[in-house]
């Protein structure tokens, strides 16, 4: 039965495009999710869910991407594919005179920030993550989140 539902699910194209435009590259993982609340139901339940499978499984899509569901929960809180560069995105059709003044003025910037936002920025373009940050610095993920996010906003602004 477990089988039978999940395998309706994934031929569904209905059901795959709703889970792409939900979830967007997280798709697949909703839709493994999906299976795993499935094999978590007794029998009873699968039978009950049987006459109402394709809005249960797009509630349930819609509640595991929101912000307090299981998928939605880890992703909110951190953005952790953040590129450095994206901090100076803005600067690619320019030439590179320009480039190596916005640096400049983004290291003066820098200098105002105290020793530990400057020197956990500063570590943060050189490792290139989150992450990475943490755990060469043992710091928690989300202070190094938190204090780079504040960081580069501030840098952003003061720059436009």
């Amino acid at each position: 039965m477990i089988e039978h539902l999940y395998n309706t699910l994934r031929n569904d194209r209905e059901l795959m495009t709703f889970a792409k435009q939900i979830a967007g590259d997280k798709w697949e993982d909703v839709v493994q999710e999906i299976g795993i609340v499935l094999c978590a139901k007794t029998e009873p339940e699968l039978q009950k869910l049987i006459p109402y499978y394709r809005f249960w499984c797009i509630r349930t899509m819609s509640n595991m991407i929101s912000p307090t569901g299981i998928i939605g929960r880890k992703e909110s809180k951190i953005d952790r594919n953040v590129d450095v560069t994206n901090l100076f995105e803005s600067l690619q059709d320019t030439d590179a005179s320009e480039d190596i003044d916005t640096a400049k003025q983004a290291n003066v910037i820098l200098d105002t920030f105290t020793w530990y936002e400057r020197e956990l920025f500063r570590e943060y373009a050189l490792q290139g993550s989150l992450r990475k940050v943490s755990l060469a610095t043992k710091i928690p993920l989300m202070s190094v989140h938190q204090t780079v996010y504040k960081v580069k906003t501030i840098i952003k602004k003061k720059l436009k």
